[in-house]
């Protein structure tokens, strides 16, 4: 709940900026100085491996400021230069607030920590559960806010501690949201594995030990009723798919509607990989994006709602969807830069809509700089976003083959704009360039409405009769069988993708900056046609 807070709080802070600098025509001074930040938390990011980028990233982007001020603003006169250095001088206060909030964010150990207590031995511990635990193939993972730890040999010496702990558990293990137990364990701090830097992984959600949990006693159960309910009715949805669908084509509509992405099989999610659709069964960017089109149609041509009013439909409806799927940190942060760009249009300023995902990103890296460089799904939430702000209406219209009934060239474009934004890095962490990819997202995304918007009928009409049920979900199933069958046949085409090992950092860079040149081209182009045509 307290990442939502931080939705509300955010948005509100949007609304009073916008409508701020809006009226006095100062809105690009403020991307700036947004932007500024999160150049100065990117140059201490990096700078923590590599020296010379805390200058390096800084220069070059004031001079990229300095470039764009002499070039929108001619003229001189001393009020031109005051205000000029006054912009940059702000630019250049605002990345020395982002290089040092990057160092206070830095983890200092001390006694109370539990991490303080890292290879020393096995140890009592009391913990609280803090979020609802996922059955994997092979395990139980949860996440466990420390209360107490005491030396085995001496129990009653109870220690005060907090922090977090990742906790595992064996498969099968029954634990829920809430629950306080006692366990005893050796705490680890969490190493490297398959060359995933698990601890800069963990490091970005404020955890620094890993306990593999052989044994626990419940000592007592203590949630919040709001989320318990919201977790009870997840596992009742979950168990009805396991009774009324088939193994493979259930764990998928579960993936979609719920988030249980790890019940899907290796083969399935091989598959995913190889035709480049695994953003289908991934809460991100993308997801809420497709969700937040599915709600507006529904608001405006179901119920009839203006769109002003539909803004509202869809923030409830996202809200709710997020925390369906138990709130996981990539989804929060979707939903906050997805709920911004529908602000921004709903005010009727939908060009603001790239100051509303700045804002967004700038908010998050103020409360967790970790996130830029510590965590994949932030850098693909912001880039598929980006890339459906900057794309989407552009392919929406090329893609005039395509039906516009039921938003499913809108789709289609949608997903298309988000993957060309985060091709360069999935292919740098992944290694995985799919050449049917394209291919595999225009046969497989035109029925995802379809899936996701009887899966949360299905959801509704679980207490029906059960024969009832069965007779309204056969359609859902053909569907669901139809996406895996086009999924594992074009999975099995020789070079369906390639395998890219040595696509470093540069070439990813060389990749985004062409990206940048071909936008710009395009969108001139855009604007002498549009000019002309008046």
């Amino acid at each position: 709940m307290v990442e939502f807070a931080k939705i509300v709080s955010v948005a509100s802070f949007l609304k009073i900026q916008i409508l701020n600098y809006s009226m006095i025509g100062k809105a690009k001074i403020f991307q700036f100085i947004l932007l500024s930040f999160i150049v100065g938390v990117a140059a201490a990011s990096f700078g923590k491996r590599w020296q010379f980028f805390y200058i390096l990233i800084p220069l070059i982007f004031l001079a990229l400021i300095l470039f764009y001020l002499l070039k929108k603003q001619k003229g001189g006169g001393q009020k031109s230069f005051i205000k000029k250095g006054t912009i940059l001088l702000f630019c250049f206060i605002a990345i020395g607030v982002g290089l040092i909030r990057y160092s206070f964010s830095q983890h200092k150990f001390n006694s109370q920590d539990v991490d303080f207590y890292n290879n020393k031995g096995k140890a009592q511990i009391i913990l609280r559960i803090r979020n609802m635990p996922e059955e994997g193939i092979k395990s139980v993972s949860a996440i466990g806010e420390a209360i107490n730890i005491a030396d085995i040999k001496n129990k009653e010496n109870q220690i005060k501690i907090h922090g977090r702990v990742a906790l595992t558990f064996p498969l099968y293990t029954r634990v829920d949201y809430g629950d306080i137990i006692k366990t005893e364990c050796s705490l680890r701090k969490p190493v490297m594995f398959d060359n995933f830097d698990y601890y800069e992984y963990l490091a970005t959600k404020n955890i620094y030990s890993t306990c593999y949990v052989y044994w626990f006693e419940i000592i007592s159960h203590k949630e919040n009723v709001f989320m318990g309910s919201i977790f009870r009715i997840r596992s009742v949805l979950k168990t009805e798919i396991q009774r009324y669908f088939p193994p493979l084509s259930g764990a998928l509509l579960e993936a979609l509607i719920l988030g249980f992405k790890k019940d899907l099989p290796s083969d399935a999610i091989n598959q995913f990989s190889l035709t480049g659709t695994s953003h289908i069964v991934a809460v991100s960017g993308l997801h809420l994006a497709i969700m937040a089109i599915i709600f507006q149609w529904l608001a405006i041509n179901i119920f009839k709602l203006k769109r002003q009013r539909a803004f509202y439909f869809s923030l409830v409806s996202i809200i709710f969807f997020v925390l369906l799927v138990g709130a996981p940190a990539s989804a929060v942060r979707s939903a906050i830069m997805i709920l911004l760009v529908l602000f921004a249009q709903k005010i009727g300023r939908p060009n603001y809509s790239i100051n509303a995902l700045i804002l967004a990103a700038a908010s998050m890296l103020f409360f967790n700089p970790k996130l830029l460089l510590g965590d994949i799904g932030f850098q693909l939430s912001f880039g598929s976003v980006l890339g459906i702000i900057l794309c989407q209406s552009y392919l929406s219209e090329k893609l005039n083959i395509l039906p516009s009934k039921f938003g499913i060239r809108d789709l289609v474009a949608t997903t298309f704009a988000a993957q060309i934004f985060i091709l360069p890095l999935i292919v740098y962490y992944f290694n995985n360039l799919s050449l049917v990819a394209p291919l595999a997202n225009l046969l497989v995304l035109p029925v995802l409405p379809y899936i996701m918007s009887t899966g949360f009928v299905f959801a509704l009409l679980v207490w029906l009769p059960s024969f009832l049920i069965t007779i309204l979900v056969w359609p859902l199933k053909i569907i669901l069988d139809y996406v895996l069958f086009i999924l594992e046949f074009l999975s099995k085409i020789p070079l369906a993708a390639l395998s890219i090992k040595n696509f470093g950092i540069i070439f990813m860079i060389c990749c985004y900056i062409t990206l940048a040149i071909i936008l710009i081209y395009v969108h001139s182009k855009r604007k002498i046609k549009l000019s002309s045509s008046n």
